[in-house]
């Protein structure tokens, strides 16, 4: 796949090609799949193929950021793509929904663990590297020795033996399946400056923030209950470099969540029980 909606095809493995018609002029960037191929591209494009059909048919993301890559398995595919973007289908692409991984960074890869769909992988910009273990609920950012966008990731060998690929030359690889998710809080990462909420518990009334950034760069500020899923958004956007302070009227019910500032460098997390 490529440039104006390019789509060629091959069944004798590589000697000739031939040109599909696609139902799109966008570039596209990513393409997977046997009976049901996936592929995407700028602004949010998605073109399916059916055996049925035998054609390409386009469908709506619902989103515009350029998407790139796009596992499937069965029914179910993803795409990933610029500023976190990550889109699903679980209806041969038919429809798509949003997912919140818990970054602003660009993805450019995503692939399922050999035979093991509740295990992904996402990699991107800033040495990004994103696991789940529970099909996709929730998401933990890894800890990876380089700020180069990684463009590809590989973990069909096994469920431990892994690669990721990037710009300048990158290669990685892990023994370990990246590394065990935290036991407590997703995303924690960054240079040790914490993120400081008071007070703890909060009894329902207002709670104040305090964490300081070193670099400044898009970002967002949301809570998130003990299974990951999202349950506000208290800022997004640019954050600045340097210390910030912002008062939080929790609306949630009592509970444990967690509060986590992201960037495209960094993250803080801070464990956050409400009660009444």
């Amino acid at each position: 796949m490529g440039d104006a909606g390019t789509i060629l095809s091959s069944t004798d493995a590589g000697a000739t090609w031939i040109a599909e018609s696609s139902g799109t002029t966008a570039n596209l960037l990513g393409v997977t799949g046997a009976f049901v191929k996936f592929a995407v591209g700028e602004g949010g494009v998605a073109v399916v193929w059916r055996g049925v059909t035998l054609q390409w048919v386009p469908f709506d993301t619902g989103v515009n950021a350029d998407l790139y890559g796009v596992p499937m398995f069965a029914s179910s595919g993803l795409a990933v793509g610029d500023d976190g973007t990550v889109v699903n289908s679980t209806d041969f692409g038919s429809t798509w929904s949003t997912l919140d991984v818990g970054t602003p960074a660009g993805l450019r890869a995503c692939e399922y663990s050999q035979n093991n769909t509740q295990r992904m992988y996402m990699v991107g910009e800033n040495g990004t590297v994103l696991k789940t273990t529970d099909g996709g609920i929730s998401w933990y950012r890894q800890l990876t020795p380089t700020a180069e966008t990684l463009l590809g990731v590989f973990f069909y060998l096994n469920d431990m033996h892994g690669y990721a690929v990037g710009e300048n030359g990158t290669i990685l690889t892990t023994d370990d399946g990246g590394g065990p998710p935290p036991v407590a809080a997703p995303f924690r990462t960054g240079d040790g400056s914490a993120l400081r909420v008071t007070p703890l518990p909060v009894r329902g009334e207002t709670a104040r923030l305090e964490f300081t950034l070193a670099r400044a760069g898009r970002g967002n500020i949301r809570v998130y209950d003990v299974r990951g899923a999202l349950q506000e958004t208290l800022r997004q956007g640019e954050l600045a470099a340097g210390p910030h302070r912002l008062l939080w009227s929790p609306s949630l019910a009592p509970g444990t969540y967690f509060v986590r500032v992201v960037t495209e460098s960094e993250t803080r997390s801070a464990r956050v029980v409400l009660i009444r």
